[in-house]
């Protein structure tokens, strides 16, 4: 067997990044009597930054996620009246998905909390050491096949 520490490889780290930051936002979302889940906030924000309504496999494509967990996670959030779900104007086919008022003030009010975990993560990491952090995960998943 090769002698190497998998709990030191890339992978594992990242993964574990993710899980703690993921628990971490599920306890602010919890503490500030937010009832909705880290997963449903990621989607949320990422849907209050598109330019216009999304198709759902291109809304999975941009949160990393697979097209029937999506779909899932946004029909709870269209549930809560957060997001709304509409025929595509250019594909009647397609629905496609927007934010609703309701969810932008949500977001908003999540992104203080959101900046603040930002800063405890990169707490001792210099700007540029950010930003090289940032464009190396991003050419990981260029290399991996996956949408930036």
């Amino acid at each position: 067997m090769l002698k190497f520490d998998p709990t030191e490889s890339t992978g594992f780290l990242v993964a574990r990044v993710a899980h703690q930051l993921q628990q971490k936002v599920q306890e602010f979302l919890d503490e500030a009597g937010i009832e909705i889940t880290a997963q449903e906030i990621t989607i949320l924000t990422v849907v209050a930054h598109l330019q216009k309504p999304e198709q759902m496999k291109r809304l999975a494509e941009k949160c990393g996620r697979d097209a029937t967990t999506v779909s899932r996670q946004i029909g709870a959030l269209e549930k809560a009246g957060l997001v709304k779900r509409s025929r595509s104007p250019d594909d009647g086919r397609f629905h496609v998905v927007s934010i609703t008022n309701k969810g932008k003030r949500l977001v908003e009010r999540t992104i203080p909390l959101t900046l603040d975990l930002r800063k405890r993560a990169m707490s001792g990491i210099s700007a540029a050491d950010a930003t090289a952090l940032s464009q190396n995960l991003i050419q990981i998943l260029d290399n991996l096949g996956n949408e930036k």
